[in-house]
């Protein structure tokens, strides 16, 4: 595969042949059938035309006979190759999958970032899907126009050639656009994805972009986005309308080119002159040559886009591995070893084997080749069943050397050597999947119900000898935190029992007591100091001296199933609408109101126009042929005046529909398309039924017949298809779920060597996706085969009309009714088809209603909010009887609480929504004022600090009010100023929120809120993922920086809190204690409690 360019497109045509050589042969059956058709109208109209007296009546029954056998035959065939086609694609659907799931497995964990895989399994597959349609369609259209235009010839003459030099017109003006039209597409879709990029991650982001008060501007960025992606797909889209000109420019200027020439030709050399018959059967080949013609203009694009997309997925499979993971034994750098050096190191280390888990000497590792590294020369040994710490100030790469160590770096240079092929790790930003709590800690691993007592975590559950932990107490309360270490590194802990070898980054002082060696690195990535045995065994606090201080609860309930589902989640996933089956018109009618109602008539107006304009020719050329008979080739230019007009409405109602997508900004791409299908085929149906209904007489009768048929035939239809499709989407959803998963926690599941498992999960899942995709397609094809059916019947009845009640029917009506049912078989089809889609379509504007209607706004939008100016211009803060809760369903978190802030004072203390009672801040009621604006006015730093998407400008002054001296003087103070101004080139350098670490992150909204001037800072739990050092430095900008300011804090180290100016101690909701630290302290209180049973921690609890 890895040979050629093409290696997977080969590789999938040889290893599907059998599937697509199957389906050759009802392809070419039906083209077959297809051109019997104007052979059959031919002698229909011939019949009628004969004279009763020399009719011989089993000539009308043989034609009757072979309508039957062509129409059914059609129905059958297309069918048939149909459904063949539809099945190979569904096999390579289902062997694509797993091929790029499994590459994901072991790519580089930076290209996985890029979503190339998620790319790659969302929009590449189906492009291959969707182009693959077209296979037959391409060597049948071309066989099919080839017949067509021979045809034609023969008919017409040089006028017959007309099709083909229009089509080489519009192919050229297509072909010259065609790279305008992909650099405007891959734009639209870029700007897509970053909009969805950005948008993702306001999301996840929302509750610090709350606290901060940020969310208006970033609802303002990402509607500007969203302006300039509709800017994008404007550009794109009058390239499109363009396209749909030039498409119908052949099916429509074609016949009317023809006639013009057959006529002009016929009158300048008295040739044969336009008949009924000729007329009838030369409109019946255009029609015929429509359906080829489009479609090959569809199926040469989309085929390409297919085989582009085999070409990515392909170039993506063959992309070598940074290396083999799980690599036991040294990795060496051809840059740093000689290979008589590496020789005496291969034998050095075969004797250090037996006494180290891991070995690195003068090792480095860095985030990109053509950077300096960050971890630089480090040389160190990790012995069996110790715990080795990393510290470090913010930012010297404690977790990048944790990554190296799993082999995950791009850079890497130097002397590494791991004796484990896999290790438990647990990041600091956990990797949760959705499922269960037990489903999440057991992975893949098998259950054992002593374990799952024993250890309610991954990585311990996991068994892995080598246990990466990286910064896991970022966050913990001093309860929670002495409790986890305990546990686990004490003596007779969990990790000392198991004989569990741990490297643990952190910048807690607790852990510090129980680690056998301490690899402490400097602020420039290299080795600060090294401590072997720091503490003998024998020194490390026992468990049993920790037991007393620990809630200890080793009951667990039993496994009650495998991995069971809560039932909320249940309840997501069993969509529970109402309206599933039937749908919901309603929302038709709100959809068309965010349109707007000129925009709506204006669409549907033009529509039918168009229909009118597409039907109403063939009316004219019949009227044309009988009027020609009777005085031929007189008002010529009368008949050529209408060929301009369906042209020109093609247009306008491509223009009308690119206005009907920029006043909507709900749905962008398949609604407006399935809305703007579904209703030229609803006018298309209507305008054929009435020609053939009228054309056909004692047809008319069966009217009501074909109108209840066709009604029930759509409900089935629909209600089956619909279930299918919903069906689809909940099977593909669990699909790209455990794709998005799998990227973001690539690095957890090959630490613990899952890949395996998770592969086989892909494939179940793959499987369980394929299900309901193919029997949408076998329902497709079922329907197709029965409006071929009820067509085959219609046509049936008119011929045996025109044969048993001859001349009954003219041979002009006739003709223009079976001409109009050569056509109506595909319009049905298409109607009801994106009637589906666009049924399922509208269902996205159904959940924006619904979102609408449910979804109530922080603030009352009947009453009116405001502030005075310069609020608040002291920081003086009361609470009343105040009630408080995170949710008004539970019980409140404060009860019944009052309190007094005097300005300037400092308060350990939190917020929450009120409930009940009254709160002021400078004796304004903060209920009166809106939710954002208390929280513009007021400074807050979060404890899970945010970076904007942007420049470090936009980070630390998203409104753009300050100058850049004072930003420059705030990132100097919190020690920013040399990572902006010469990794990231300035002020305007952009940001990549990967290459911060937390402290990095905490320090620069840190900037922010300082730069914001407020007279009242809202720090909730703010140093809590720092070191000591960067908590120094936060605490000391703190006390300068707002030293006029009220400030109101939650905290976890005691130090932080010891010079506020007042603690607040609440117990189940309710003040217990108030007052200055000291004065609790000398109290024999739950604060001085909390002291003395963490005191020398440095910590507290909240």
């Amino acid at each position: 595969m890895k040979r050629t360019r093409h290696g997977l497109l080969l590789l999938i045509l040889w290893e599907f042949k059998w599937g697509l050589l199957t389906a050759a042969l009802p392809r070419l059956c039906f083209t077959a059938f297809t051109f019997a058709q104007p052979f059959l109208l031919d002698s229909v109209i011939q019949y009628i035309q004969t004279p009763s007296a020399k009719l011989n009546p089993k000539d009308g029954y043989g034609i009757l006979g072979a309508y039957i056998l062509v129409y059914v035959g059609l129905g059958v065939s297309e069918s048939c190759y149909q459904h063949l086609t539809y099945r190979t694609i569904t096999l390579m659907r289902g062997c694509l999958v797993p091929f790029i799931y499994e590459k994901t497995l072991s790519m580089d964990v930076n290209m996985a970032e890029e979503s190339a895989p998620l790319t790659l399994m969302s929009a590449d597959i189906e492009k291959v899907a969707f182009g693959m349609r077209y296979m037959h369609e391409a060597w049948g259209n071309i066989i099919e126009i080839a017949l067509t235009l021979w045809l034609l010839y023969r008919e017409l003459n040089y006028g017959g050639l007309s099709p083909i030099l229009i089509a080489i017109v519009c192919g050229a003006a297509a072909a010259a656009m065609a790279p305008a039209v992909g650099h405007r597409q891959a734009t639209w879709v870029k700007a897509i994805q970053n909009r969805l990029d950005i948008t993702t991650y306001m999301i996840d982001s929302m509750k610090s972009l709350k606290f901060e008060g940020l969310t208006p501007w970033f609802s303002d960025f990402v509607q500007s986005l969203r302006i300039q992606e509709i800017g994008y797909a404007n550009k794109f889209r009058s390239f499109l309308i363009y396209a749909v000109s030039l498409s119908f420019g052949t099916s429509v200027i074609s016949p009317v080119v023809g006639f013009a020439v057959f006529v002009a030709l016929s009158k300048s050399n008295n040739g044969p002159s336009l008949t009924t018959q000729r007329a009838m059967t030369t409109l019946s080949l255009f029609t015929v040559l429509q359906t080829p013609m489009s479609s090959i203009l569809q199926a040469v694009p989309n085929l390409i886009s297919a085989f582009g997309s085999l070409e990515r997925i392909h170039d993506f499979l063959k992309t070598e591995n940074p290396r083999d993971r799980g690599y036991i034994g040294p990795f060496r750098s051809s840059q740093t070893l000689r290979a008589s050096m590496e020789d005496l190191v291969d034998e050095k280390l075969k004797q250090d084997d037996h006494s180290n888990i891991a070995t690195a000497r003068d090792w480095s590792v860095g985030w990109e080749r053509d950077r300096d590294a960050v971890i630089k020369s480090v040389t160190f040994n990790i012995t069996p069943s110790s715990l080795t710490v990393i510290t470090g100030p913010t930012g010297c790469g404690k977790s990048t050397l944790l990554t190296g160590l799993r082999r995950e770096m791009p850079f890497e240079q130097g002397y590494l050597t791991c004796r484990h092929s896999a290790a438990a790790f647990c990041s600091q930003n956990p990797w949760l999947q959705n499922g269960t709590i037990m489903s999440n800690i057991i992975g893949p691993s098998s259950y054992d119900a002593r374990w799952y007592r024993q250890a309610l975590a991954r990585a311990l559950y996991s068994r892995q000898p080598l246990l990466l932990l990286d910064d896991i107490f970022s966050g913990f309360d001093s309860e929670t935190e002495q409790l986890v270490i305990a546990r686990l590194f004490s003596e007779g802990g969990f990790c000392q029992r198991e004989n569990i070898t741990t490297v643990l980054a952190t910048h807690s002082a607790r852990v510090v007591s129980f680690a056998d060696h301490i690899i402490r690195l400097d602020s420039k990535g290299g080795l600060s100091e090294k401590e072997g045995s720091l503490l003998s065994s024998s020194t490390k606090p026992s468990m049993s001296d920790l037991q007393t201080e620990m809630i200890m609860n080793d009951k667990r309930n039993s496994r009650q199933s495998n991995l069971e589902v809560p039932p909320e989640l249940a309840a997501q996933l069993e969509t529970a609408e109402a309206n599933r089956i039937s749908g919901d018109v309603s929302v038709y009618g709100y959809y068309l109101t965010i349109v707007g109602r000129l925009n709506s008539v204006l669409f549907f107006f033009a529509v039918t126009v168009f229909t009118f304009c597409l039907t109403f020719p063939n009316v004219w050329v019949q009227r044309w042929a009988a009027a020609n008979e009777k005085r031929p080739n007189e008002n010529l230019g009368l008949y050529m005046g209408v060929a301009p007009l369906s042209f020109f409405h093609s247009t306008d109602s491509g223009v009308i529909t690119n206005k009907f997508s920029q006043d909507m900004q709900l749905v962008d791409m398949e609604l407006p398309l399935a809305l703007v299908e579904t209703s030229v085929a609803l006018t298309l149906c209507i305008a054929q039924l009435l020609i053939v209904f009228i054309t056909g007489k004692y047809v008319a009768a069966l009217t009501p017949v074909c109108v209840i048929l066709i009604y029930f035939l759509q409900k089935f239809y629909l209600r089956t298809s619909r279930q299918l499709r919903f069906m689809e989407l909940e099977a593909k959803s669990p699909l790209y779920s455990n794709f998005m998963e799998t990227v973001n926690g690539l690095v957890t599941i090959r630490a613990f060597g899952w890949q395996s498992s998770f592969l086989e999960h892909i494939f179940e899942l793959t499987d369980a996706s394929q299900r309901p995709y193919y029997l949408l397609f076998v329902i497709q094809r079922w329907l197709t085969l029965v409006l071929d059916m009820v067509v085959a019947g219609m046509a049936t009845l008119i011929v045996g009309i025109a044969v048993g009640a001859h001349g009954s029917i003219g041979a002009g009506s006739a003709g223009l009714g079976l001409l109009n049912i050569i056509s109506l078989g595909e319009s049905l089809k298409q109607l009801i088809s994106n009637w589906t889609v666009l049924e399922t379509s509208i269902g996205a504007v159904s959940r924006v209603k619904n979102f609408q209607g449910d979804v109530k706004p922080e603030d009352d939008p009947t009453k009116h909010y405001s502030a005075p100016d310069d609020w608040p211009y002291r920081g003086e803060i009361d609470f009343f009887s105040v009630s408080a809760s995170y949710n008004a369903n539970r019980q409140p978190v404060l009860s019944n609480v009052s309190l007094s802030i005097a300005a300037g004072e400092k308060l350990l203390f939190r917020l929450l929504e009120v409930d009940d009672g009254l709160i002021t801040i400078d004796g304004v009621d903060i209920s009166t004022i809106s939710a954002q604006q208390i929280r513009s006015s007021l400074s807050c730093l979060p404890q899970e600090a945010t970076v904007l998407p942007g420049t470090i400008r936009q980070n630390v002054d998203p409104l753009g009010l300050v100058p850049d001296q004072d930003i420059a003087v705030a990132l100097k103070e919190v020690g920013l100023w040399e990572i902006a101004s010469t990794r990231l080139g300035g002020l305007d350098g952009q940001i990549q929120e990967d290459r911060f670490s937390q402290g990095q992150k905490q320090l620069l909204r840190l900037a922010a809120a300082m730069l914001r001037k407020s007279r009242v800072v809202v720090l909730d739990e703010a140093t809590s993922s720092v070191d000591l050092e960067t908590d120094a430095l936060m605490q000391r900008l703190i006390r300068t920086a707002f030293a006029s300011c009220t400030v109101i804090a939650v905290v976890h180290r005691l130090h932080t809190i010891l010079d506020f100016d007042k603690v607040v101690v609440i117990e189940n909701g309710r003040i217990v204690e108030c007052g200055k630290p000291n004065e609790l302290l000398n109290n024999n209180g739950l604060f001085h409690q909390l002291y003395s049973k963490n005191g020398e921690a440095g910590e507290i609890s909240r």
